[in-house]
């Protein structure tokens, strides 16, 4: 039987549990590296033989820099010596770990490849460096670690055809990419909460509109924008709220202090904003009291949100940048933007009901059907023998 080591090292456990939700319903034995968790654990389904998870990593320990330092040296210990002994062919790479891109980009990869192992990496995003920029200057260039490591894969998983293109533009054969869609959220099973329960939650009246913004707050995400789109979009309509559930990264304290300064100066009758980190009981209260979620994003190659929002069957506006169009189909599971003003327009025209969009539970239906984490792993599988063979 076929082995695969996936690294996955600790990131975003709802994405982890979409992989393995369909890995585990497939012949191909899969050792899972990933990380002691103080957000959770993953759900590996009962009576599964194929798939092994190992937390070699732990994220329980102190954030200092002799625990960090101990807890990383420790993690690519384990990791090496994994690598080392198993008889898996392919490594699949799920994130680098932007602190130690250097070590991992130069130093793993070429252990991985003097071991003859085959490399298989999902793109999730080729700069990390832009994601954490505190100034409104992303930039999608690839560093020269990034580029050793990318000349070393044997294939590439991505999302969307603008991270396919970046690909191809930077040297790399087209046929070693792959588009495998990102699987619809499915860590937080929907308990069907209502809108009026939701709403009451957060103390807007149960007849009034609500738009979401939902995630960790960066500049490159817009946030600042919305706020200023939602004064004037108060001004016309009486009854609609602004819903905001996330936190900001520790990279961004300036940029926190330019948002609660701006909100100062707003109207906070219908605000509603939690600056904190969502936990996963509290997820769905978020997506049932909104009528629409909102995605003012400057630059992304992709994102995880719309497929949380469309597991709750909450529509979606995005602007157009990145790969973001192309998980949106205009007029059914939400619309696209290209400036503020275009946003606003689309909201006032959402609100005065001249848009047609699935019905939640239509959109609950067509993600189901479209983004199941089954046909998407079926397909690694496939790729994962073409690159065997």
């Amino acid at each position: 039987m076929y082995k695969v080591i996936l690294i996955y090292s600790g990131h975003m456990i709802d994405y982890l549990q979409g992989i393995v939700s369909g890995l585990s319903n497939e012949k191909f034995l899969v050792d899972i590296i990933d990380a002691k968790r103080k957000d959770g654990s993953i759900r590996i389904p009962n009576k599964c033989e194929n798939i092994t998870l190992y937390k070699y990593l732990d994220k329980t320990k102190p954030t200092t820099l002799f625990w960090l330092s101990l807890t990383w040296s420790v993690y690519y210990f384990r990791l090496i010596k994994h690598i080392i002994l198993s008889d898996a062919k392919i490594v699949h790479i799920e994130w680098i770990n932007h602190r130690n891109r250097i070590f991992e980009e130069y130093i793993l990869t070429t252990i991985y490849k003097l071991l003859r192992k085959k490399i298989v990496f999902k793109v999730h995003d080729l700069n990390t460096k832009a994601l954490l920029a505190k100034k409104k200057n992303f930039q999608n260039e690839v560093p020269k670690s990034k580029s050793y490591f990318l000349n070393r894969v044997d294939i590439f998983f991505v999302h969307n055809n603008y991270v396919k293109n970046i690909l191809i533009n930077s040297g790399i054969n087209e046929n070693k990419i792959k588009i495998t869609p990102q699987g619809v959220y499915n860590y937080v099973v929907p308990k069907g909460i209502n809108s009026i329960v939701s709403k009451s939650k957060f103390n807007i009246p149960s007849n009034a509109k609500t738009i979401l913004f939902f995630g960790n707050i960066s500049p490159y995400k817009g946030f600042d924008n919305l706020l200023a789109i939602f004064s004037r979009l108060s001004e016309k309509i009486k009854d609609v709220y602004l819903l905001v559930g996330g936190n900001f990264r520790k990279e961004h304290n300036e940029y926190r202090e330019q948002i609660v300064k701006k909100i100062s100066k707003m109207d906070k009758a219908r605000l509603r904003i939690n600056f904190k980190f969502i936990p996963e009981d509290e997820v769905e209260y978020y997506f049932a009291a909104a009528d629409v979620l909102c995605l003012p994003h400057l630059f992304i190659n992709q994102s995880g949100v719309p497929f949380l929002s469309y597991a709750f069957g909450l529509p979606i506006f995005a602007r157009n940048v990145g790969g973001l169009s192309e998980d949106i189909i205009v007029n059914k599971t939400g619309m696209i933007f290209n400036d503020d003003e275009e946003l606003y327009k689309l909201l006032c025209d959402f609100y005065e009901g001249k848009l047609e969009l699935l019905s939640k539970d239509e959109l609950i239906k067509y993600t189901k059907e479209k983004f199941s984490w089954d046909k998407i792993t079926s397909k690694y599988i496939d790729y994962y023998k073409e690159v065997l063979n």
